[in-house]
């Protein structure tokens, strides 16, 4: 390992009225992540709080009270391993929560002199990218557009290395005064074939023995219309892709 660099990536998406049953299943993209950072010698952590034990807390003890302990974890896990960036996987749903969560853990951090980078990803994250930068200025410092793979792994080695020069990775979007800036690599898009095996053991991923264990494949990315504004798909994730058929034939 890396020195035991940590990169936590932190997925939240309890909605405030009522219970998706789909934020239940594996997080694929999170653990696609872990893969890469595994390979480059970086200790991933991939901490999810869709779980029925999340459900029975708020249940029990009502939102704001889990949402405090969701904090005081993250500050004591953020302080034993001196982290120095870690991701918020931002959906619509627990938006806000996340926000109010990620705040409060960079104000105590930062009362300790320990300065963390948060970098929000995701389909939130991508569609309201520019607005989020301005408006939560004070929680959010970097967006990751698109494949996150592309940016994930130089993001940590320069967040423990020289310091962050994001004009030097790809997908990056983040506030220069009032200007939203994205960096002059531009977008760059993963190729699927290339794809490593998700991780999902537990010493990585330690919620998932209480996830909806359905592992997904990436047999395709991206939309070949392009043309519904609903739909963040074309912003998050680019052109249409497609992986080698034969390649999700052998990982099967």
């Amino acid at each position: 390992m890396m020195n035991e660099i940590t990169f936590p990536m932190v997925v939240y998406s309890i909605p405030s009225d009522k219970f998706v049953p789909a934020t239940l299943m594996a997080e694929n993209g999170s653990a696609l992540i872990a893969s890469y950072m595994e390979r480059e010698g970086i200790r991933p952590l991939i901490l999810d709080y869709n779980t029925p034990d999340s459900l029975k807390v708020i249940a029990e003890n009502g939102k704001d009270a889990f949402k405090q302990g969701v904090a005081d974890q993250l500050v004591d896990i953020y302080r034993e391993r001196g982290v120095r960036i870690a991701a918020a996987k931002m959906f619509t749903n627990g938006f806000h929560d996340e926000l109010d969560i990620f705040r409060e853990v960079k104000e105590r951090l930062a009362e300790k002199g320990q300065h963390l980078t948060i970098v929000a990803h995701g389909p939130h994250a991508n569609w309201y990218g520019k607005g989020i930068l301005r408006d939560y200025r004070d929680v959010i410092d970097l967006i990751s557009v698109g494949d996150g793979e592309m940016s994930a792994v130089p993001l940590v080695k320069q967040a423990y290395g020289g310091g962050i020069d994001p004009d030097t990775i790809p997908n990056l979007m983040w506030l220069d005064g009032d200007e939203v800036r994205e960096s002059k690599m531009g977008r760059r898009f993963v190729d699927l074939n290339e794809l490593p095996t998700p991780i999902y053991r537990e010493d990585v991923y330690p919620a998932i023995g209480s996830k909806m264990f359905l592992p997904m494949l990436d047999d395709s990315r991206g939309c070949s219309f392009g043309l519904c504004t609903f739909c963040a798909h074309p912003v998050h994730l680019g052109p249409y892709r497609e992986r080698d058929p034969q390649l999700g034939k052998n990982m099967g």
